[in-house]
Order: structure tokens, then sequence, then C-alpha cells
């Protein structure tokens, strides 16, 4: 008999679970009354984007030429400009910026106010990243990788914040290479505690599984991260964005399978593929 072991982290994060609710309360709120908006979509899940849809809710990344409505932010925030362009032409704000993004809005715009250089150690083109660039002013670096900080110029001090779905482990190696370029710097350690906890439980579940299955949308920063750690520990570890991409043919020789998802993932969808485990199995 296969055992089958659901990861102790799984479901919804607490920025999710925020942003989804906002959603769901400005559907309460309005109905089909008033146009409904998220900017961008509200999460990185297709499914969740997609049954949200069904209601009539529309993911846009921009306003230009689009009737005034409830604008929800989602839980990766948006940059000051979108919310003053929003508000100018008369849209209702719902900001679901999860509480960890918005930290590090405040830590930069302290850092601007002082007119302290920001280095940002995430991926230029992922929306949180490009939220936070917004409360940045125009002195501000973005950084990826270890080899990214020696195009850096001469700069004497910065602040360094981080992508909160960074893993602690990209975080020190980038950052440790900043402070050997840069003399004087001040490290925001802004990872969201919920990414480190769903890490190593990942970790933990992956170095004790045969087959590990990750669940979650194939945009998703802490998705692939989680992935990434699940196959350093597992080698037989697959990615599915739902359910309907399980191949039983995974299941062949492996006795225990740990299943995880990421932080935009319903855990009905991991309950979903347990019982096509189980099904497959009997």
């Amino acid at each position: 008999m296969k055992q089958v072991v659901l990861c102790d982290v799984s479901g919804f994060c607490f920025g999710v679970k925020k942003a989804v609710s906002a959603v769901e309360s400005a559907i309460d709120k309005y109905g089909s009354a008033v146009p409904i908006y998220t900017f961008g979509q509200i999460v990185h899940n297709y499914d969740v984007v997609k049954n949200l849809s069904k209601k009539g809710i529309n993911a846009i990344n921009s306003i230009s030429d689009i009737k005034p409505g409830c604008l929800v932010i989602r839980s990766h925030g948006a940059s000051p400009e979108i919310f003053e362009e929003a508000k100018s032409v008369g849209f209702e704000i719902v900001d679901a910026t999860c509480p960890f993004v918005k930290k590090i809005h405040h830590i930069v715009t302290d850092l601007k106010l002082k007119n302290i250089p920001v280095i940002i150690i995430g991926k230029s083109e992922h929306p949180e990243v490009i939220g936070i660039s917004g409360y940045c002013g125009s002195d501000f670096y973005i950084i990826n990788s270890k080899e990214d900080v020696d195009y850096l110029p001469s700069l004497k001090t910065v602040g360094i914040v981080v992508q909160t779905t960074k893993t602690m482990e990209e975080f020190n190696l980038i950052s440790k290479a900043i402070t050997e370029k840069v003399s004087d710097t001040v490290i925001y350690n802004t990872i969201c505690f919920e990414t480190i906890r769903r890490q190593t439980a990942v970790a933990n579940l992956a170095s004790q599984s045969d087959l590990m299955i990750i669940s979650g949308g194939k945009h998703s920063s802490n998705t692939s991260k989680l992935f990434s750690i699940a196959s350093s520990f597992c080698k037989n570890t697959y990615m599915v964005e739902n359910a309907s991409e399980f191949n039983p043919v995974w299941l062949e020789g492996n006795e225990k399978i740990g299943l995880a998802c990421g932080a935009s993932t319903p855990i009905e969808e991991l309950e979903k593929i347990k019982d096509m485990i189980c099904t497959n199995t009997k």
C-alpha cells in the first residue's frame, strides 16, 4: 500500500487568502451593478483566476480606456502611480497587497527619503518587484543573481531588500556578494516567514519521499522555488498546475509520495491529486 503524505504547510498563504477574500467581498457588495477588476491576476493560479472570471471578474494590466469600477490590487502590490491613476479616473480601490509586501514598500520609501540607493534582490519582471521599484524613486537596482552584482556601479551606501518568495540560500549568497562590493550596507530580510516555513516543510518531506508532486501555477515564483528545493532532495519530483496534469505512471516503483503546493494553490487541489493516487493504486 502506497503512503501519501500532504505537506504540513499547504493551501493558501495569508496574503493570498486576503486577496481572494477581498475580491469575494467586492462581489458581495457590488454584484453585477459595478464592474470589478483585479490589477493583474489576483494570484498566480490559473484555476483560481478562471473561477473568478466566471463570476465576471476581469484581470487588467492597464487602466486606460476601461470603464471605472472597483479595482482590487492583487497580493503582489502595485506602484504608487497605479493607485494615483486609478483614483484620478474614478476607480474605487481595494488594496489587497500582502502585508509582507507592504512592509517592503514602507522600507524602500524610508530609504528613498534618506537618499539611500536601494537594491532589490528579485526578478525584474515579477509583479511584486515592479511594484516595489515604484516606491524607490529613481535610485534603485534589481539583482537576481550573484553574477548581477558585478554590473553594479560604484556605490558607497545601499539598502537591500528581497522579493518575499526568494529562498534564504539565494538571499544570503547575493547579499554577501553585495556587501563585498559596497562597504556600507543596510540589509533587510524581507522574505515572507510563510515562504520560509513552506520551503523548510517541503525540503523535509522531499528528503523522506520516493516521489514528490508540487502543485501550483506555472508562473508562480514561490511554486517554482518549491519545485527546485524538492528536486534537490528527491530526484522523482514533478510540477503540475492542477490534478488534471497528474500522470499515474509516476507512481511506478515509488512507495512514499509527498504532495505539496504553492501559496496560491487551494488545498483542495492536493486532495484531488491524493484521491487520484488512491484510485490508481487500488
